[in-house]
């Protein structure tokens, strides 16, 4: 329906291995299961976070992924508007990402600046 090698779900694995969280989805009993391939991220940085500061970023990262991409399999953030939890939120995708961006701002997503540029496009003259 959505063709070859399209983005169908974005998940996390919040204090669980990734193998434990991909056992959880029944990715099994879709037809095509044997081409399902699955990408693997990890969050990066200098300084390393608590594990409640760890399930707290990668949460964001999602709920910010999720609503930039809309993949076929996720429902939720989908609706997302001004959200300012993420709006300082930068997220970079580096090396095999498949069909995420390359970069994706909060800013740009689901922060203020958000409804300026759809504003832009949505126009309607004032009254006579």
């Amino acid at each position: 329906m959505y063709g070859l090698n399209v983005l169908l779900y974005i998940g996390k694995a919040d204090r669980q291995t990734f193998g434990t969280r991909i056992a959880q989805e029944s990715w099994y009993s879709n037809r095509n299961a044997r081409e399902i391939g699955i990408y693997v991220g990890r969050l990066a940085g200098e300084v390393q976070p608590t594990d409640d500061e760890w399930s707290e970023n990668i949460s964001q990262a999602e709920k910010l992924l999720i609503y930039s991409h809309v993949p076929a399999c996720n429902s939720q953030f989908i609706n997302l508007k001004n959200d300012q939890s993420i709006e300082d939120l930068h997220v970079l995708n580096w090396g095999s990402f498949g069909d995420l961006m390359s970069e994706v701002s909060g800013r740009r997503w689901a922060g203020k600046f958000q409804n300026e540029w759809h504003n832009e496009y949505n126009y309607q003259p004032p009254k006579a």
